[in-house]
C-alpha cells in the first residue's frame, strides 16, 4: 500500500506549520509539529534518518558512518542517494496530487504497520 498525505492542523486546518526538534544525547531526535497560525500540537515524530534540501551535506553525514569495500561502490551509493530522495520527493507530490490519502496519518501508519 502506499499513501500520501499533506500534514495540517487538526483544529484549524492550516498547513502552515513549525518543525520544534528536540536533539537529546542517547535518545531519538523528536519533531514537534506546531501550527503556526494558532499554535496548537499537531503531532510529534521521531526521526531515524535526516536529508535536508542541502543534500550533499546529507549524503556526507551519510557515508560517514558507513564502510564500504571499493570506490566503484562508495560512487554508485553516493548518486542513487542524492536521485532516491529526489524521485521519492517527485512521486510523493505526485501522490497527493493525483490522490491524497483522506484518513489521519496515525490510521495510515497502523494500516502500513499490520501489513508487515
Amino acid at each position: 500500500m502506499a499513501s500520501a498525505k499533506r500534514e495540517c492542523c487538526p483544529d484549524c486546518g492550516s498547513m502552515e506549520l513549525i518543525n520544534n526538534i528536540c536533539i537529546r544525547e542517547g535518545e531519538p531526535i523528536k519533531v514537534f509539529v506546531q501550527c503556526s497560525k494558532c499554535g496548537s500540537f499537531v503531532a510529534r515524530y521521531t526521526v531515524d534518518c535526516y536529508t535536508s534540501n542541502k543534500r550533499y551535506e546529507s549524503l556526507l553525514q551519510f557515508v560517514s558512518k558507513r564502510c564500504f569495500e571499493s570506490g566503484r561502490i562508495t560512487s554508485k551509493r553516493l548518486k542513487s542517494f542524492d536521485e532516491d530522495i529526489m524521485k521519492e520527493f517527485e512521486h510523493c507530490k505526485q501522490q497527493i496530487k493525483e490522490s491524497e490519502e483522506d484518513k489521519r496519518i496515525e490510521e495510515i501508519i497502523s494500516e502500513s504497520e499490520e501489513e508487515r
